[in-house]
């Protein structure tokens, strides 16, 4: 008798505060309940792992195992890694610090698609929440544009625990190894199935909104393709070329951002929920 989990679910951390509460109260939410749940902090000096280690008792209330630990590592995908090693569940969702899922429900409906028994892979909708109360819906792109853009949030998708081990995340790329992994993924045939609903909430101003990581993520973009073969070594040229213009918009784009004054870049978080609509967090 198979008594594994259905999912592991993983939170990666580092200094995250309060932003991990947020992600931990949306898991322990979940309606499904048929998962292990592994949180990998990277020696935070904040209260993070306070806040993690302080909600152990209501997850084994609920008997559902919850793991964490705290060490240094070598970014996010070397922590994503580690988590990979230590998961026990058929399937792996990463919601990292400061994600949550879309509403109660969204466990459920990975895995009544999960459950089909076709799909390796699955992937929805993300909403995307930026300053100023602002939203936006990023649905999925069509899985065939995966060689021009990632076309899904990894936080709103799920991967058989068995395809991780044997592809993992390149630990090269520090903002883009996602990326890599799904291209990696759609080149050797892997299954991917869609599922037309939003299933994570996803906070804007992470790793890459900042200046010198929104390069970096054109970057490692264009060397991954070239890796992976989509790009020839002259088309690479090329691109190289029609990137630096990019470089330089983004550069002028952050400069004019930091004219703007503070005040009117403060947040108003908001959270939707498919029955009760809008409601503001804070």
């Amino acid at each position: 008798m198979n008594t594994a989990p259905f999912f592991t679910i993983v939170t990666v951390t580092y200094n995250a505060g309060e932003k991990v509460s947020k992600t931990i109260e949306s898991v322990y939410e979940q309606s499904c309940t048929d998962y292990e749940y592994i949180l990998v902090d990277g020696a935070s000096e904040d209260d993070t792992v306070q806040r993690i280690s302080e909600n152990k008792n209501r997850f084994d209330e609920k008997c559902i195992s919850y793991k964490y630990i705290s060490e240094n590592d070598d970014g996010i995908y070397d922590a994503m890694n580690k988590s990979i090693s230590m998961a026990g569940g058929r399937w792996v969702c990463f919601l990292n610090a400061g994600d949550m899922f879309y509403d109660t429900e969204s466990l459920d409906i990975i895995k009544k698609s999960a459950e089909k028994g076709t799909a390796e892979i699955v992937y929805g909708d993300t909403i995307e929440f930026k300053a100023n109360g602002l939203y936006i819906y990023r649905k999925a792109f069509p899985l065939d544009q995966i060689s021009q853009v990632i076309p899904f949030f990894h936080q709103s998708s799920a991967t058989k625990l068995e395809v991780l081990r044997k592809y993992l995340y390149d630990t090269q790329y520090t903002i883009c190894a996602d990326y890599d992994f799904f291209l990696r993924c759609y080149q050797n045939k892997i299954n991917f199935e869609y599922i037309e609903t939003p299933l994570s909430r996803y906070e804007f101003g992470g790793l890459s909104s900042r200046e010198e990581s929104a390069i970096q993520l054109l970057k490692e973009q264009l060397e991954i393709r070239k890796n992976r073969g989509v790009f020839s070594d002259d088309e690479y040229h090329d691109k190289s070329n029609e990137y630096e213009k990019r470089y330089n918009h983004i550069t002028f784009k952050f400069k004019i951002k930091r004219l703007i004054p503070n005040v009117l870049l403060n947040k108003v978080m908001y959270i939707h929920d498919i029955r009760k609509g809008w409601k503001r967090l804070f």
